[in-house]
């Protein structure tokens, strides 16, 4: 039973790439050929790109885990850094470094 449920997976994936095309924007997540190296697409809320060393903004006030403070809504982050995750950047803040979700940030 196991073997057939792969299978059967294995082809409804299988399928499913057909459809969408090695053209189509679908997967934001996409390999280059010259440097056979992923490609992470990060963006914003909104649906802005974003891109090393962009300045954000945060829409929400934000709880920071492990310390007893808020990060207020409006603060603005200069020179982000995008991670292997295209829904978290690294930011900074004085000494401390920060990992936000992309889905509380807009581009500046």
């Amino acid at each position: 039973m196991r073997a057939m449920l792969i299978s059967h997976n294995y082809r409804f994936i299988s399928l499913c790439t057909e459809k969408i095309g090695s053209t189509s924007n679908e997967n934001p997540n996409t390999m280059t050929d010259e440097t056979d190296e992923w490609t992470v697409i990060v963006k914003d809320s909104n649906g802005t790109l974003l891109s090393e060393g962009d300045a954000v903004v945060l829409i929400k006030d934000l709880k920071v885990k492990g310390a007893n403070t808020t990060i207020k809504r409006g603060a603005t982050y200069k020179n982000i850094r995008l991670t292997s995750n295209a829904e978290e950047v690294e930011v900074r803040d004085g000494k401390g470094t920060f990992v936000l979700k992309t889905c509380f940030l807009k581009k500046a």
